[in-house]
C-alpha cells in the first residue's frame, strides 16, 4: 500500500490532480479528544480512485482548508464509516456544511440486522480481510508520526471504496437506496442542529420523564454545555448526566445548601463559584408538578411495540436499532410524540401503522 503523506499546501497539488473528474472520495480522520471539549484534529485520510493520501493537518489550517471545495461539492460522494464525529470535526474546523455523504456503517444496517458494526468487522464480513487496529489509541498529536501510525491511518480508508460498491449494490437491489439517502440527510441535519441548545437535553438517557422537571433539565444541560465550551473541557468534567437528573427530579428545598451535593469535589472543573449560577437556574424553575402518568409507563403497550418492531425488522431485513430505540417507542406512546417515527421511511414501515393503533386505544 503506497501512502502519500501531505505535509504542506505545496504538497497538495498531487491530491488535486487525482481529484480531476473524480465523483467519489473516501474520508477518515484521526483526532484527540481526551481532555478537551473541542477535538484536536491530527490527520485527514483520503482514498481517491485507490490512491491513498494522508494530510497532516495538525496546526495546519491552511492545508485543511484545501479540502473545503471538495466537501461542499454536492456532485462528489463523500464515503465515511461511522461518519458523525468525522463530519463534526471537519465542519467545525472549516465552518462549512458537508454535502452528499455515504456512511458504510448505516448502509450495512439497512441491508441486514446488524447495527453499529465496526470498520474492522465490516471489512472482514464483506471482503474477508483482517484489519489491524493496534494504533487506534496512539498519540496522534505527537510528531513525528511513526510508520505504524501512518500505515494504520491509510488502512482506515483503503477498503472504503470496495465497501461502498458492495453496499450500494445491495441497497439498490433491495430497493432501499431512497430510504438510505433520506437517512443520510437526516444525519447531516442532526449534526448541523447540534448547536441548537434546545436539543441538548435529548441526549441524556431518561427512564421516567414524567418524574423530572424537564424545563430545569433543559436549562442545566445548556449551562453545562456553555461552561464546557468556555473552559474547553469535557462536559462530564463540569456536570455528569446523573448530577443533572438528580437536580431535576428533587424538590428545591431538598437540594439546599447546594454545596452538600459535592459537585465541586466530584467534577474536576465545576468550581465553587458555579453554585451561584446553578442556584439562579434552580430558583427560576422551582415550581414543578409531576406530569400525569403517561402511556410510556404502560408495560404491555411498550412490549407490544417492541414485538412489532422486531417483526418489521425481520420482514424488511433492517436493523431494529436503526428503525427505533426504546426512547423512540416511549415517545410514540406518549401522545404520539415521536418526530423520528412520524415522518419519512420510518413512518412508512413502522410509524404509520402503530400511530393508528395507539390512536384507537
Amino acid at each position: 500500500m503506497k501512502i502519500n503523506l501531505i505535509n504542506s499546501v505545496d504538497d497538495y497539488n498531487i491530491v488535486e490532480k487525482s481529484l480531476i473528474k473524480s465523483k467519489k472520495i473516501c474520508i477518515d480522520t484521526e483526532f484527540v479528544r481526551e481532555n478537551t471539549y473541542y477535538p484536536i484534529l491530527s490527520l485527514v485520510q483520503l482514498n481517491i480512485n485507490n490512491k491513498i493520501f494522508i494530510l497532516d493537518c495538525y496546526n495546519k489550517q491552511n492545508l485543511l482548508e484545501k479540502l473545503t471545495n471538495i466537501l461542499i461539492n454536492n456532485d462528489i460522494v463523500k464515503i465515511f464509516h461511522d461518519c458523525e464525529q468525522d463530519i463534526e470535526i471537519l465542519q467545525s474546523n472549516l465552518n462549512i456544511h458537508i454535502k452528499n455523504i455515504f456512511d458504510t456503517q448505516i448502509a450495512n444496517a439497512f441491508v441486514c440486522l446488524e447495527h453499529n458494526i465496526s470498520y474492522k468487522n465490516l471489512v472482514k464480513k464483506l471482503l474477508d480481510i483482517d484489519v489491524q487496529k493496534d494504533q487506534q489509541y496512539s498519540n496522534w498529536i505527537k510528531r513525528p508520526l511513526t510508520r505504524k501510525q501512518i500505515n494504520y491511518a491509510g488502512t482506515d480508508v483503503i477498503y472504503l471504496e470496495e465497501l461502498f460498491s458492495k453496499l450500494y449494490k445491495s441497497l439498490v437491489n433491495d430497493k432501499k437506496f431512497d430510504w438510505f439517502k433520506e437517512e443520510m440527510e437526516n444525519i447531516l441535519h442532526h449534526i448541523n442542529s447540534k448547536n441548537n441548545t434546545n436539543n441538548l437535553w435529548k441526549r441524556i438517557r431518561l427512564d421516567q420523564k414524567n418524574l423530572l422537571n424537564i424545563e430545569l433539565l433543559k436549562e442545566l444541560t445548556i449551562f453545562r454545555e456553555k461552561v464546557a465550551q468556555n473552559r474547553n473541557k469535557p462536559k462530564s468534567w463540569i456536570l455528569k448526566d446523573k448530577d443533572i437528573i438528580f437536580i431535576s427530579k428533587n424538590n428545591k428545598n431538598e437540594l439546599y445548601p447546594l454545596t452538600q451535593l459535592n459537585l465541586h469535589k466530584n467534577n474536576k472543573f465545576f468550581y465553587l463559584e458555579d453554585y451561584e449560577k446553578l442556584e439562579i437556574i434552580i430558583n427560576k424553575h422551582s415550581e414543578f408538578k409531576e406530569q400525569n402518568k403517561s402511556k410510556t409507563n404502560d408495560f404491555n403497550d411498550l412490549n407490544n411495540l417492541k414485538k412489532e418492531l422486531n417483526q418489521v425488522s425481520m420482514e424488511k431485513n433492517i436493523s431494529k436499532s436503526l428503525i427505533a430505540n426504546k426512547r423512540d417507542l416511549q415517545n410514540l406512546l406518549d401522545n404520539n410524540d415521536s418526530e423520528k417515527l412520524q415522518k419519512g421511511w420510518r413512518y412508512t414501515i413502522f410509524g404509520k401503522k402503530n400511530t393508528k393503533k395507539i390512536n384507537l386505544n
